[in-house]
């Protein structure tokens, strides 16, 4: 059993890449962890725990 952790910062300390088999990039520690998960190999995804804990702030401007 594995864990992945993850913070999100959001966009403001520094902008998030997009996805690299697509266009879009996530927008939320939510869209994040699950684009996680549907990365992991089929072998992987009942072994691993992937948590992506929100540390954004939501007064803060975005660049």
């Amino acid at each position: 059993m594995g864990i992945y952790l993850v913070f999100w910062f959001g966009d403001v300390v520094q902008a998030t890449p997009a996805h690299p088999n697509g266009p879009n990039k996530p927008t939320s520690a939510e869209e994040l962890e699950g684009m996680l998960v549907e990365g992991l190999d089929a072998d992987l995804v009942d072994r691993t725990d992937i948590i992506a804990f929100d540390v954004s702030n939501p007064t803060a401007k975005r660049p």
